[in-house]
């Protein structure tokens, strides 16, 4: 119900389809680059690589989970959207 609600308000205020601005700002989230330590000649240098499709996938996900898992612990109001970020 929340999510359909989020959906009808994002369409009231973009004017665009929802689902396209849910991907668009999933996409946004999604990380491109990552440093992994590279070991060379007994130091330890921090190098740039590309995320692999499948795995910057999951960190959107882990963050919207643990959104969810704290959300869960918090009494809400019922009026949502509300200011103190209750989901």
């Amino acid at each position: 119900m929340i999510f359909y609600n989020a959906m009808m308000i994002i369409n009231k205020k973009t004017g665009k389809d929802p689902l396209e601005v849910f991907e668009g700002a999933f996409r946004n989230v999604m990380p491109m680059v990552e440093v992994r330590p590279r070991r060379v000649g007994g130091v330890t240098y921090q190098v740039p690589m590309e995320v692999r499709p499948t795995a910057n996938l999951t960190s959107p996900f882990a963050g919207s989970l643990l959104i969810h898992a704290n959300a869960a612990e918090k009494p809400c109001r019922k009026s949502w959207p509300a200011s103190d970020g209750c989901l």
